[in-house]
């Protein structure tokens, strides 16, 4: 059965294939999210959430030694 699948599928058509189904996953997550979430508490909650914890560093820093040796 996936041989003859294959033998009238030219290797160019797989790809394509693919591309619309990764397409019409992702429109059908992205409809999910935008009906359900207009009324979920929990995404309401989530959405006023910071996106930092208030530290200044814009990156993690490693802790280092008293002498300015790093951790690893």
């Amino acid at each position: 059965m996936f041989r003859e699948v294959m033998q009238h599928n030219t290797i160019v058509d797989l790809p394509i294939i693919a591309l619309f189904l990764f397409i019409a996953i992702f429109l059908l997550v992205v409809a999910r999210i935008w009906l359900k979430g207009k009324n979920d508490p929990t995404h309401a909650h989530m959405a006023q959430l910071p996106l930092s914890d208030g530290d200044d560093a814009p990156f993690e820093t490693t802790p280092t030694d008293e002498d300015g040796g790093r951790h690893v």
